[in-house]
Protein backbone atom coordinates (compact mmCIF):
# COMPACT_ATOMS: atom_id res chain seq x y z
CA UNK A 1 0.00 0.00 0.00
CA UNK A 2 3.10 2.29 1.06
CA UNK A 3 4.43 1.72 -2.98
CA UNK A 4 0.95 2.72 -4.45
CA UNK A 5 0.75 5.73 -2.27
CA UNK A 6 4.44 6.91 -3.11
CA UNK A 7 3.89 5.74 -6.70
CA UNK A 8 0.71 8.34 -6.27
CA UNK A 9 2.76 11.05 -5.19
CA UNK A 10 5.64 10.75 -7.79
CA UNK A 11 3.31 10.64 -10.29
CA UNK A 12 1.14 13.82 -9.68
CA UNK A 13 4.30 15.66 -8.60
CA UNK A 14 5.59 14.59 -11.61
CA UNK A 15 1.90 15.84 -13.80
CA UNK A 16 2.44 19.23 -11.79
CA UNK A 17 6.44 19.65 -12.86
CA UNK A 18 5.28 18.99 -16.57
CA UNK A 19 2.40 21.37 -16.39
CA UNK A 20 4.58 23.89 -14.62
CA UNK A 21 6.88 23.35 -17.42
CA UNK A 22 4.72 24.21 -20.35
CA UNK A 23 2.95 27.81 -18.86
CA UNK A 24 6.43 28.59 -17.92
CA UNK A 25 7.87 27.79 -21.42
CA UNK A 26 4.63 29.69 -22.91
CA UNK A 27 5.08 32.34 -20.93
CA UNK A 28 9.07 32.81 -21.95
CA UNK A 29 7.72 33.14 -25.69
CA UNK A 30 4.87 35.29 -24.84
CA UNK A 31 7.74 37.82 -23.10
CA UNK A 32 10.05 36.84 -26.47
CA UNK A 33 7.36 38.67 -28.58
CA UNK A 34 7.27 41.49 -25.99
CA UNK A 35 10.69 41.75 -26.86
CA UNK A 36 10.07 41.85 -30.22
CA UNK A 37 7.23 44.38 -29.92
CA UNK A 38 9.67 46.79 -27.73
CA UNK A 39 12.66 46.75 -30.16
CA UNK A 40 9.69 47.58 -33.28
CA UNK A 41 8.42 50.54 -31.08
CA UNK A 42 11.85 51.52 -31.26
CA UNK A 43 11.39 52.11 -35.02
CA UNK A 44 8.12 53.71 -34.70
CA UNK A 45 9.54 56.37 -32.17
CA UNK A 46 12.49 56.85 -35.02
CA UNK A 47 9.71 57.19 -37.81
CA UNK A 48 7.89 60.73 -37.11
CA UNK A 49 11.07 62.59 -36.76
CA UNK A 50 12.42 60.58 -40.03
CA UNK A 51 8.81 61.55 -41.79
CA UNK A 52 9.50 65.38 -40.69
CA UNK A 53 13.24 65.29 -41.74
CA UNK A 54 11.92 63.51 -45.11
CA UNK A 55 9.09 66.27 -45.61
CA UNK A 56 10.81 69.26 -46.18
CA UNK A 57 12.11 67.00 -49.46
CA UNK A 58 8.98 65.68 -50.54
CA UNK A 59 8.59 67.78 -53.79
CA UNK A 60 11.89 65.45 -54.81
CA UNK A 61 10.55 62.35 -53.60
CA UNK A 62 7.09 61.22 -52.78
CA UNK A 63 7.46 57.54 -52.68
CA UNK A 64 9.39 57.39 -49.31
CA UNK A 65 6.80 59.31 -47.08
CA UNK A 66 4.75 57.07 -48.94
CA UNK A 67 6.89 54.02 -47.98
CA UNK A 68 6.96 55.58 -44.16
CA UNK A 69 3.11 56.35 -43.90
CA UNK A 70 2.61 52.63 -45.14
CA UNK A 71 5.31 51.40 -42.56
CA UNK A 72 3.56 53.15 -39.91
CA UNK A 73 0.50 51.84 -40.69
CA UNK A 74 1.44 48.03 -40.86
CA UNK A 75 3.30 48.53 -37.94
CA UNK A 76 0.04 49.16 -35.84
CA UNK A 77 -0.71 45.55 -36.92
CA UNK A 78 1.76 44.57 -34.32
CA UNK A 79 0.01 44.03 -30.67
CA UNK A 80 1.18 42.47 -27.85
CA UNK A 81 -1.69 40.66 -27.13
CA UNK A 82 -1.78 39.22 -30.10
CA UNK A 83 1.34 36.61 -31.17
CA UNK A 84 1.25 37.24 -34.93
CA UNK A 85 4.12 36.64 -37.15
CA UNK A 86 3.06 37.35 -40.16
CA UNK A 87 2.12 41.06 -39.20
CA UNK A 88 5.43 41.28 -37.91
CA UNK A 89 6.75 39.88 -41.64
CA UNK A 90 4.97 42.40 -42.93
CA UNK A 91 6.38 45.61 -41.63
CA UNK A 92 9.70 44.04 -41.68
CA UNK A 93 9.52 44.05 -45.87
CA UNK A 94 7.95 47.47 -45.92
CA UNK A 95 11.07 48.76 -43.46
CA UNK A 96 13.24 47.09 -46.15
CA UNK A 97 11.31 48.87 -48.93
CA UNK A 98 11.61 52.26 -46.94
CA UNK A 99 15.41 51.97 -46.55
CA UNK A 100 15.34 51.17 -50.50
CA UNK A 101 13.50 54.39 -51.37
CA UNK A 102 16.21 56.58 -48.63
CA UNK A 103 19.00 55.39 -50.95
CA UNK A 104 17.74 55.79 -53.91
CA UNK A 105 16.65 59.42 -52.86
CA UNK A 106 20.27 60.05 -51.10
CA UNK A 107 21.93 58.60 -54.76
CA UNK A 108 19.32 60.76 -56.97
CA UNK A 109 19.82 64.18 -55.13
CA UNK A 110 22.92 64.32 -53.49
CA UNK A 111 21.61 67.10 -51.03
CA UNK A 112 20.17 64.82 -49.09
CA UNK A 113 23.72 62.79 -48.53
CA UNK A 114 24.94 65.85 -46.75
CA UNK A 115 21.78 65.71 -44.43
CA UNK A 116 22.94 64.42 -41.49
CA UNK A 117 19.49 63.86 -39.84
CA UNK A 118 18.01 61.69 -42.59
CA UNK A 119 21.33 59.67 -42.31
CA UNK A 120 21.29 59.65 -38.41
CA UNK A 121 18.09 58.41 -38.35
CA UNK A 122 18.36 55.80 -40.69
CA UNK A 123 21.11 54.50 -39.28
CA UNK A 124 19.11 54.09 -36.17
CA UNK A 125 16.56 52.26 -38.05
CA UNK A 126 19.16 49.76 -39.45
CA UNK A 127 20.34 49.23 -35.78
CA UNK A 128 17.14 48.93 -34.08
CA UNK A 129 16.55 46.39 -37.10
CA UNK A 130 19.59 44.33 -36.22
CA UNK A 131 18.40 44.25 -32.79
CA UNK A 132 14.72 43.09 -33.68
CA UNK A 133 16.58 40.46 -35.78
CA UNK A 134 17.91 39.39 -32.41
CA UNK A 135 14.69 39.36 -30.47
CA UNK A 136 12.77 37.28 -33.25
CA UNK A 137 15.84 34.39 -33.34
CA UNK A 138 14.92 34.45 -29.59
CA UNK A 139 11.67 34.47 -29.93
CA UNK A 140 11.74 31.79 -32.74
CA UNK A 141 14.56 29.29 -30.28
CA UNK A 142 11.60 29.68 -27.66
CA UNK A 143 8.64 29.13 -29.94
CA UNK A 144 10.75 25.53 -30.78
CA UNK A 145 11.75 24.57 -26.84
CA UNK A 146 7.53 25.52 -25.98
CA UNK A 147 6.32 23.53 -29.45
CA UNK A 148 8.84 20.65 -28.15
CA UNK A 149 7.51 20.65 -24.58
CA UNK A 150 4.54 20.10 -25.94
CA UNK A 151 5.08 17.71 -28.60
CA UNK A 152 7.10 14.98 -26.79
CA UNK A 153 5.65 12.24 -24.28
CA UNK A 154 4.36 12.06 -21.78
CA UNK A 155 3.97 15.70 -21.96
CA UNK A 156 1.18 15.79 -25.17
CA UNK A 157 -1.05 13.69 -22.94
CA UNK A 158 -0.58 15.81 -19.81
CA UNK A 159 -1.16 18.92 -21.80
CA UNK A 160 -4.29 17.63 -23.81
CA UNK A 161 -5.61 16.60 -20.34
CA UNK A 162 -5.01 19.56 -18.34
CA UNK A 163 -2.84 22.42 -19.86
CA UNK A 164 -4.38 22.71 -23.34
CA UNK A 165 -2.14 24.86 -24.44
CA UNK A 166 -1.74 25.19 -28.59
CA UNK A 167 1.69 24.80 -30.69
CA UNK A 168 2.41 28.20 -31.66
CA UNK A 169 3.90 29.80 -35.32
CA UNK A 170 7.76 30.51 -35.80
CA UNK A 171 8.50 33.99 -37.24
CA UNK A 172 9.08 33.26 -40.64
CA UNK A 173 10.18 36.01 -43.47
CA UNK A 174 8.49 34.52 -46.82
CA UNK A 175 10.66 36.95 -49.32
CA UNK A 176 13.96 35.43 -47.73
CA UNK A 177 12.67 31.91 -47.93
CA UNK A 178 11.24 32.58 -51.54
CA UNK A 179 14.88 33.31 -52.34
CA UNK A 180 15.96 30.23 -51.57
CA UNK A 181 17.05 27.31 -54.06
CA UNK A 182 17.12 24.86 -51.48
CA UNK A 183 13.74 23.54 -50.04
CA UNK A 184 13.94 20.51 -47.30
CA UNK A 185 11.60 17.93 -46.64
CA UNK A 186 10.13 18.39 -43.84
Amino acid sequence: MEIFIGTLVTLAIYIIWVNNTIISRYNTVKASWSDVLTQQNEIIKVLPVLEKAISGHKEYEKEVMTKVTELRTSAGGVQEGNINPSALNDVQSKIGALQTAINIVQENYPDLNTHELVTGYMKAVEETQKQVSAALRLFNANTMKYNETLQVFPNNIINNLISRKKKLSFYTDQQAEDNFTYKPDF
